[in-house]
């Protein structure tokens, strides 16, 4: 469970970086828009993570 957590924060912080580093390149308008959808992506992954992490300890739970 701790790796499959750190792997996804690993991925979602390089992802970030990227993403970031790129946005020096664009417009303003353009930034804004890749940010919103950077932060899309990223709530979704975290919400996705979370319920992983649920399924996982209610697993625990009913052994």
């Amino acid at each position: 469970m701790a790796n499959s957590v750190l792997k996804m924060m690993s991925l979602l912080a390089v992802t970030a970086i990227i993403i970031t580093s790129t946005n020096t390149l664009l417009n303003a308008q353009g930034t804004q828009k890749l940010n919103k959808k950077l932060e899309t992506s990223i709530e979704a992954s975290i919400e996705q993570m979370n319920n992983k992490i649920d399924q996982q300890i209610e697993q625990q739970l009913n052994k």
